[in-house]
């Protein structure tokens, strides 16, 4: 889902949204979609650039606090999107669970 809202975003936005963490107890988490620069991308014949967003999840400042004393802070992600013509998802890295390893997930012909 945040590929998609990324994929909306006009060129150098950034936006902040509401995302639903499913913890034991259900909780709203901030997410700051933050672009941090352009990336040389070829798909096929194609070449363009691509925009790299930070994904920056924002616990609060007393969530926040109690994760950082826990070590239990999220990590950012990094997803990058083809901006030429029809934007579309290429790329992201980031942990799949908290304090998990970093993966990638790519499309397979993106170089």
């Amino acid at each position: 889902m945040t590929s998609m809202l990324l994929k909306n975003l006009s060129r150098g936005q950034s936006e902040s949204v509401h995302y639903v963490a499913f913890t034991p107890t259900p909780r709203l988490i901030k997410l700051d979609l933050v672009p941090v620069g352009e990336q040389k991308l070829q798909i096929g014949e194609e070449t363009a650039q691509g925009t790299r967003f930070a994904i920056r999840p924002k616990l609060g400042l007393i969530m926040g606090a109690v994760a950082a004393l826990l070590g239990k802070t999220p990590a950012d992600y990094e997803c990058v999107i083809w901006t030429k013509d029809l934007p579309a998802f290429v790329r992201c890295d980031g942990p799949l669970r908290l304090q998990g390893p970093v993966y990638r997930i790519e499309l397979t012909s993106p170089r």
